[in-house]
């Protein structure tokens, strides 16, 4: 049943049961049949002019065509005719009537069958209230400069951090990443494309403050926008290692796990019955269930008995991150178990001097060894290349977990020769890809940014979010029910750092006033108003003289005040005849 078809079955109830009310009431004075029906005559038509109240009869007015003004349509030409108005983003002068926002100019002009936007386009607060008529868009130019930027919104302490985006316009330009100080850590070109990535690392928890520059090929700077880094520590990641004897490799990857706060347990063989052991590092279903990462060289996994292999297989098959370190000849027994992993493995005799690829290469890297053997695998990742491009080490999924090859020995070189920030960062994202899954309660942030006075939602969040701003705290609704179950929406009044709350979670967010990055903003505005041209097209204009737009309620509201004040005279009337008996 519709709303009217209820609304007007109401009303029909209502006007029933007050006729038979008056019937039995009145049922003995004279003339009752004939007042009875001006009565009931008048509630029914009372109660049609209340209907046509709430719902008017509609009307056809002349079919027109609105012509939006939005920001910058000052840039554009050969603009159509129509009702022309502005919306308050407009430049001053544009010949049109000012509005506050799109829905208003609707209401005043019912009979409006299409849309013309000019300009950049319809910004949130508009595009709601197109509804289903069709929309064209005369884009202004496009704007120049960083017109996306992208960076993860909780960074996890310790690791590499990466902000993306696009650069629109502009050849041969270059962007840089100024730490909280000032000073800058990383600085890229702009690919053919626009594309461009930079990088560094967390280095403690909390909040640090970036900017990311853009700097034209005659070195002026563009842009400067900010960007908010938000660290938090990092879960305690659980490694076992198994090496068959020390060495300068174990001694640096024992002093990453200690900096990178790493709870490690490792047992290192001396000789026969003779082993270094920290913590109780057994390979039993139970102990590696309680462990995320597995390191082993390749004597030390043939060492292993086929008790202590299939456990390591069924724990990998659950999760288990696992990584073989190749320093040596392989024992066709590892050959043989890793086959069963996706890795088919031929040995090489002798070993190569490669030049490493990772972030922060420069020419004062030392040369680094590699084993001259070739290990192929099926849906294999890259772990680590050589400067040429040759792999050092491949990953892959086996179950639940993820198992790697390394075959590169020596990596604390890197320590040694005064880079141990790059060291530690390739253990960190070696930890990261092949470690157990660890279960995130981070709140997902729908839009990726925040815009002054515009809604952005959060979603996985627990209980009681609040929003916390300049001091204030701001309860959020979170959606209980329905596809939006666990989001909440915010609408940021202030520019600035915004935290986001719950009893589990916390994110701090930065809300951005357009001005701070111009190009970013308009660039967001013309592609969403492009998305809901193209949702449009398949609406098409009515092209007849005139069209159906919703009536005035005020001509039945006055007529249903009118009758319902003659009612209450002549029931009033009614009453006090029937109480005098005539």
């Amino acid at each position: 049943m519709t709303v009217q078809a209820l609304f007007a079955s109401i009303l029909a109830l209502a006007v029933t049961l007050a006729g038979m009310r008056l019937a039995f009431q009145y049922r003995a004075a004279p003339n009752a049949a004939l007042r009875m029906a001006v009565l009931w005559l008048l509630m029914a038509l009372s109660a049609a002019a209340l209907y046509f109240t709430a719902f008017p009869l509609p009307l056809r007015v002349p079919a027109q065509t609105l012509v939006v003004m939005t920001a910058n349509a000052d840039q554009v030409k050969n603009i159509p005719a129509g009702i022309r108005i502005a919306l308050p983003e407009a430049a001053g002068e544009m010949n049109a009537q000012r509005m506050p926002d799109l829905a208003s100019a609707l209401r005043r002009y019912p009979g409006v069958e299409s849309l013309v936007v000019v300009g950049d386009g319809l910004p949130a607060r508009d595009r709601d209230a197109v509804q289903m008529k069709p929309l064209r868009l005369l884009p202004a130019a496009a704007p120049v400069g960083i017109v996306t930027l992208w960076q993860q919104p909780v960074i996890t302490a310790g690791s590499v951090w990466r902000v993306q985006g696009r650069v629109q316009g502009m050849q041969n330009a270059r962007v840089e990443l100024l730490d909280p100080a000032g000073k800058s850590v990383r600085m890229a070109a702009v690919d053919a494309e626009g594309d461009f990535v930079l990088e560094d690392t967390a280095r403690t928890a909390g909040r640090a403050d970036y900017r990311v520059r853009l700097i034209a090929s005659d070195k002026r700077v563009v842009e400067d926008i900010p960007l908010l880094l938000d660290g938090v520590d990092p879960p305690i990641v659980r490694v076992l290692v198994r090496a068959s004897g020390p060495g300068p490799e174990l001694k640096q990857l024992r002093r990453w796990a200690l900096d990178a706060g790493v709870s490690l347990q490792s047992r290192v063989d001396l000789g026969p019955d003779m082993f270094l052991q920290s913590g109780t590092p057994t390979l039993t279903a139970a102990a590696l269930q309680a462990q995320d990462l597995l390191i082993l060289d390749e004597r030390a996994w043939a060492e292993l008995s086929a008790a202590e292999r299939q456990a390591v297989r069924l724990a990998v098959q659950g999760g288990l991150g696992l990584l073989l370190r190749i320093n040596g000849p392989l024992p066709p027994q590892t050959i043989a178990d890793w086959k069963s992993f996706g890795f088919a493995m031929r040995e090489s005799d002798g070993t190569q001097t490669v030049r490493l690829d990772l972030p922060g290469a420069s020419d004062a890297w030392p040369d680094f060894t590699r084993r001259t053997l070739r290990i192929n695998a099926n849906d294999a990742k890259s772990l680590l290349q050589t400067a040429q491009g040759d792999a050092l080490g491949l990953w892959r999924p086996v179950g639940e977990g993820r198992v790697g090859v390394l075959w590169l020995s020596d990596s604390y070189r890197l320590v040694l020769a005064g880079f141990s920030l790059q060291h530690s960062q390739f253990w960190s994202r070696t930890a990261s890809v092949l470690a157990r899954s660890q279960p995130t309660a981070d709140p997902q942030w729908r839009d990726g940014v925040a815009w002054l006075g515009e809604r952005t939602v959060f979603c996985h969040l627990a209980e009681a979010p609040r929003m916390i701003t300049e001091g204030n705290a701001i309860p959020l609704i979170r959606e209980s029910v329905g596809l939006n179950r666990g989001c909440a929406a915010f609408w940021p009044k202030t520019t600035g750092v915004h935290t986001l709350e719950t009893a589990e979670q916390r994110m701090r967010f930065l809300a951005r006033n357009p001005k701070q990055a111009m190009a970013m903003y308009r660039y967001r505005i013309q592609q969403e108003t492009r998305q809901l041209a193209e949702r449009q097209r398949g609406i098409t204009a009515i092209n007849e003289p005139t069209v159906e737009a919703p009536g005035s309620p005020w001509p039945a509201f006055i007529v249903w005040l009118i009758l319902s004040a003659a009612l209450w005279w002549l029931e009033r009337n009614t009453r006090v005849l029937a109480r005098n008996g005539i």
